[in-house]
């Protein structure tokens, strides 16, 4: 692939991120609510997530160095840790 191609494929996945993840928990609704066992299970994934990430900020070849990757990375991480002690 063309240095080009990898920006815009780049682009489109991470502009389809946050719909991706609203899908996976929309398919394991129950027509009503979310389980609450998966609900959890996300909200430790999310906090998880961002943790590794921060982790492995200063890796030479870290790319989430960006603003938006950011936004979407640290806020599902802060998102999941409120929801998780709201629920807990």
């Amino acid at each position: 692939m063309a240095k080009g191609d990898d920006i815009e494929v780049y682009t489109v996945y991470r502009f389809a991120h946050p719909a991706l993840y609203a899908a996976a928990l929309g398919a394991l609704a129950d027509g009503v609510t979310l389980n609450q066992n998966i609900v959890v299970g996300f909200d430790i994934f999310c906090i998880v997530h961002a943790l590794l990430h921060i982790l492995f900020i200063k890796h030479p070849r870290y790319q989430f160095n960006n603003p938006f990757s950011w936004t979407l990375i640290f806020g599902a991480g802060i998102a999941g840790g409120i929801d998780l002690m709201l629920r807990l």
